[in-house]
């Protein structure tokens, strides 16, 4: 896949001032209001953090050019935006779009964010601060918003849906896709998979993760994230636009 560099925005000061370096990527699919609030959400972190989107789809149109609406997004000195349009392939594929537009060797942690999710101001520091403290190489967190319609505590969701307090495996679903956290090691495990075109990219990523036995993987207890279970076609861009 070719991509055309969309946004290229640099922090002010100096990598080597960082704590933990921290890069979000976001495959995004022509929905340029949510993108907007996905940046500027991750814009307004505690902690700093890189953000790398691929547009895909209709943002790969000319018509379709967002550096206008990001270039007005008010920038976070200690963070870094770089963005780019491509045609629409599979979800994994525009994952590794968005990784490819930075040096992976710059960064310690890496956050899978959502164009279309909820991240409190406080997210990164609370995905570092539990990597920093438990060392793992792959985690997810529960969400504090609705499922099927209904509000939810952590409690209830472990209760619900399995979670045993100690690991995850493939068949716990109290998080979401877009809380997924991974180190460098279980990145380039994921990096590797061809993608087969049919499952959601998060399902195979899953399936990778777990099928290696010499990768950490922990629950976090929390993500400071919130997430609606959709409704059909809310996502859709064809409904927003």
């Amino acid at each position: 896949m070719t991509e055309s560099t969309l946004l290229v925005r640099e922090r002010s000061l100096a990598r080597s001032q960082r704590a933990l370096r921290v890069l979000a990527f976001t495959p995004s699919y022509g929905r340029p209001v949510m993108l907007r609030h996905c940046v500027m959400q991750m814009q307004h972190q505690t902690h700093p953090v890189d953000h790398a989107i691929f547009v895909n789809g209709p943002g790969a149109r000319p018509q379709l050019d967002y550096r206008p609406l990001l270039a007005r997004i008010p920038m976070n000195p200690m963070s870094r935006l770089v963005a780019a349009f491509g045609p629409t392939s599979a979800q994994h594929a525009h994952a590794r779009a968005a990784l490819a537009l930075v040096d992976l060797d710059d960064y310690d942690l890496f956050l899978k964010v959502d164009d279309d999710d909820v991240y409190e101001d406080d997210y990164v520091e609370l995905c570092v601060r539990d990597f920093e403290r438990r060392r793992w190489d792959f985690s997810g967190a529960p969400s504090v918003g609705y499922i099927d319609d209904r509000d939810f505590s952590p409690t209830l969701v472990w209760e619900d849906l399995g979670y045993d307090g100690e690991d995850l495996t493939l068949g716990v679903e109290s998080f979401m896709p877009p809380t997924m956290a991974f180190s460098r090691k279980a990145l380039d495990v994921v990096l590797a998979i061809e993608d087969n075109h049919t499952d959601w990219e998060d399902t195979q990523w899953r399936r990778a993760i777990y099928a290696d036995h010499g990768l950490v993987k922990r629950m976090r207890a929390g993500g400071s994230f919130h997430y609606n279970r959709h409704p059909r076609g809310v996502s859709n861009p064809n409904r927003i636009r």
